[in-house]
């Protein structure tokens, strides 16, 4: 996963851009969804692995999406999101 919604350095989450690539270059915010290694086998939940590029078992939390702005995304090399 190569974005990661910023926080403190030690809470960085990697998340997926949920909205339409379009509005991104117009938009100050996207929608985004956290990735995460705890795996709760719930309805919201897709499972993901290394063919998305996590390093293993994963999922995609959809029960906790948010809208954010651009500017609090960066990608995991600390470089800022452009989109």
């Amino acid at each position: 996963m190569d974005l990661q919604l910023r926080g403190r350095a030690e809470e960085n989450l990697p998340v997926v851009i949920l909205s339409r690539n379009e509005p991104c270059e117009v938009r100050k915010n996207v929608t985004v969804a956290i990735v995460t290694h705890t795996i709760r086998n719930i309805p919201t939940e897709i499972a993901i692995g290394s063919e998305e590029g996590l390093a293993g078992s994963g999922v995609i939390n959809v029960g906790d999406i948010y809208a954010t702005p651009k500017d609090y995304l960066m990608r995991k090399n600390r470089q800022p999101f452009r989109k």
